[in-house]
């Protein structure tokens, strides 16, 4: 190669380097990063609670929403608008068993709409609940209006359908848990089994039934009266209002729940992966170098016819 030419190339790289570099300044801010969005949250007992012995269950109900948004063929877009990947979106759900800590994440170039879909999974989320509580809240409600009705009086009690058991054989029946509900008399008790077995037994000599109705009361069975001194003896009495007043109680907490949600959350992070920016000019520069290398040969093409038969040789 000639002096000439060895100015020629220098020249051309430091031309192309250049161009290279400002070329990187104006495009690295418009190249799409890929961002990771992850909310982490935990569910607040307190607020769950207990309703009717059974626990609300916070993960089953955050792992169903987030699978069907998952499953971009079940729809949601409203909720979630995450562009898919062969129908299913870029979403998962993690649960730490150790620390109780529940975490949603996202990828997907939008931190906005990452940031709309978690306020979207934990409100849903916070609907499902409220629900929950509303259905918890008429059960007690239909609790004591059945309580009601079964406290009131009746009379002319047919013994038909109804099968006679010994008071002993009755007392093991409710030490097992087997009686659904039992009306209460002066001389005789009828009531219905747990295999909706009607039944009746007397009890003549009984001298006291507070221990009766205190059985009652600890197994948690249905009871009414069937006579009139009953319905006006003290203990009875005490114990009906005793038992509306305790669900009536249940009620008042339960809607209390209503103005609370939830969870709560401990942080929102999003994480950017994009390529940096020293790498960017790096790779920019040596694209436009090969350029330069090209347009060189071209311009010196019998450098070229003897770079080819050199190779050729080898």
């Amino acid at each position: 190669m000639t002096q000439k030419q060895y100015i020629q190339i220098i020249i051309l790289i430091i031309i192309f380097s250049i161009t290279g570099y400002y070329i990187s300044k104006l495009t690295y801010d418009n190249i799409d990063a890929r961002v990771q969005s992850k909310v982490s949250f935990e569910s607040d007992y307190f607020i769950i609670g207990e309703f009717n012995h059974t626990f609300y269950n916070f993960n089953q109900s955050i792992n169903k929403l987030v699978d069907s948004i998952r499953n971009a063929s079940e729809g949601n877009s409203d909720i979630c608008k995450i562009p898919t990947i062969d129908n299913i979106r870029p979403i998962s759900l993690n649960y730490d068993g150790s620390t109780g800590i529940f975490q949603i994440e996202i990828i997907n170039n939008n931190t906005d709409e990452n940031e709309k879909c978690f306020n979207n999974i934990l409100n849903l989320t916070t609907i499902d609940f409220h629900n929950y509580v509303k259905n918890a809240i008429d059960k007690k409600n239909f609790e004591i209006e059945e309580f009601s009705s079964n406290f009131l009086k009746e009379k002319d009690i047919s013994y038909k359908n109804f099968e006679q058991i010994d008071f002993s054989d009755f007392l093991n029946l409710l030490n097992l848990n087997e009686i659904n509900k039992i009306g209460l008399g002066k001389e005789y008790f009828v009531g219905k089994l747990e295999n909706n077995k009607n039944f009746y037994t007397t009890v003549d000599n009984l001298s006291s039934k507070d221990f009766i109705l205190n059985k009652l009361v600890e197994k948690n069975v249905k009871f009414y009266f069937l006579d009139e001194d009953s319905v006006t003896n003290a203990i009875h009495s005490e114990i009906y209002y005793a038992t509306q007043f305790s669900r009536t109680m249940d009620i008042s907490l339960l809607q209390k729940k209503l103005e609370g949600i939830p969870y709560k959350v401990i942080k929102t992070e999003h994480v950017y992966n994009k390529i940096s920016y020293k790498v960017y000019i790096l790779l920019l520069i040596i694209c436009f170098n090969i350029l330069t290398i090209i347009i060189f040969f071209s311009m010196n093409t019998y450098l070229l016819r003897k770079l080819v038969n050199f190779i050729k040789t080898i």
